[in-house]
């Protein structure tokens, strides 16, 4: 099982909590919550959001970036917000905290979203 980047289940005191309006008749208790700390602008993970989770997304707030996911395996909120860049020596790392809400995956669902959703977003250089 790869998980290219942390996953943490423990909320962030940043993170946004979704609408009514946007969950309107969906049963959050039966999900799961994952919260990645990536780093990546925000023009780059809505550019790759299609791939990572192959299901129709749609932008739901965009004072937040927040975006419901319909795929066949139940329905996703995701919410991004933008942190401060992350300094290394001379070199700025963009960095934001994601949060993925996932609603009536089962297990093997929940690992499949995540693997492919870190696949799309994994980097590798030298």
């Amino acid at each position: 099982m790869l998980y290219a980047n942390p996953v943490s289940t423990t909320p962030s005191e940043a993170m946004t909590a979704l609408t009514r309006e946007t969950v309107q008749n969906i049963n959050l208790e039966s999900g799961q919550t994952i919260y990645k700390d990536m780093c990546l602008t925000m023009a780059e993970f809505m550019r790759g959001l299609p791939k990572a989770v192959r299901g129709a997304v749609t932008l739901t707030d965009t004072s937040v970036l927040s975006f419901r996911v319909d795929s066949e395996a139940g329905i996703a909120f995701i919410i991004c917000l933008p942190l401060a860049n992350r300094q290394l020596g001379s070199l700025s790392l963009p960095r934001m905290k994601v949060e993925i809400k996932l609603c009536d995956f089962t297990a093997a669902e929940t690992k499949l979203f995540i693997n492919r959703f870190d696949l799309t977003f994994l980097r590798i250089g030298g």
